[in-house]
């Protein structure tokens, strides 16, 4: 059983000081329904401290930055939506087998991004720790039943999927269906800093600097991929300047999608009078009457 001040189980919980949406998760924590690398300094050791929420983006239950000892990072939630992983047959909880689970997870990557995954990068996705195999039934079980819902997050699947290309910021862990990445300062655009006119030279350079930081990066989502990725919601705010400042990574994965996959998102919308009817936030596509009013990327 569990109290409002204290978790009275063997992981010695304690949420007290947690805003609600993390008490929730480190409810399930204590419970066994969530597991992850974050999750005792989060629920239990409470080593990640200094907890600020943000509102700014409202298609996640919860977003919050926080410290874990020298690290900044930034906490977001998964898609929530989705149908649970296990089934009953007679009364009796069945799983997908570990065969069965490779091919949805690869299923998962082809439907979202359109890219067929090796069998190696599957099994690296199809665990929380790439290079650790769960053995135990029942945390593996657990595992799977977090992984669906992560996996199924566009933002946690491009994180974990290229963690090694250094262009997002860098997948540190999980806490059920939480996971966390690294803080990256986001570039501010107010009239008084980036936007602004200025004759100062070195703040003429720095802005010169960041604006070919930015195209680099573009260039690399062009042509570095199996096919280009295309960033359907632009703000400066979502490029951030890390703390080396040679480099500049996009903050913002919610709609960030491979070209193909753009394309069939506009092509849902169907009929189309002109070029304004075919867009899916800032990408856009061309009206094409001759096919039947498709709108066409």
């Amino acid at each position: 059983m569990i109290n409002d001040k204290r978790y009275s189980t063997a992981y010695g919980v304690t949420a007290n000081k947690h805003p609600p949406h993390i008490k929730k998760q480190c409810t399930k924590f204590a419970n066994g329904f969530a597991i992850g690398s974050l999750c005792i300094p989060l629920c239990s050791t409470q080593d990640i401290q200094t907890i600020t929420c943000h509102s700014f983006q409202s298609t996640k239950e919860a977003v919050f930055s926080a410290e874990w000892h020298d690290t900044k990072l930034v906490f977001k939630s998964a898609t929530s939506y989705v149908n649970v992983l296990h089934w009953y047959d007679n009364g009796e909880l069945k799983y997908p087998s570990e065969r069965d689970f490779l091919y949805t997870v690869k299923a998962i990557v082809k439907n979202k991004i359109n890219m067929n995954i090796s069998h190696d990068t599957a099994q690296k996705l199809a665990r929380l720790k790439p290079s650790y195999q769960e053995i135990n039934l029942s945390k593996r079980r657990r595992e799977m039943d977090n992984l669906w819902v992560l996996l199924q997050d566009n933002e946690y699947l491009l994180s974990a999927l290229y963690a090694e290309r250094d262009i997002f910021p860098q997948l540190l862990g999980t806490c059920g269906t939480y996971f966390a990445v690294e803080f990256v300062e986001p570039i501010e655009s107010s009239p008084t800093t980036f936007l602004s006119i200025s004759d100062n030279r070195k703040e003429w350079g720095r802005r010169l600097k960041i604006a070919l930081l930015i195209l680099e990066l573009l260039d690399e989502l062009e042509t570095g991929f199996h096919e280009p990725y295309h960033l359907c919601d632009i703000k400066l705010e979502h490029f951030g300047l890390t703390k080396s400042g040679n480099k500049v990574k996009f903050l913002d994965l919610v709609s960030v999608y491979s070209k193909s996959i753009v394309g069939a998102i506009i092509r849902q919308i169907g009929a189309c009078q002109k070029d304004e009817d075919c867009e899916y936030l800032d990408c856009r596509g061309k009206c094409e009457k001759k096919r039947d009013n498709v709108a066409l990327l």
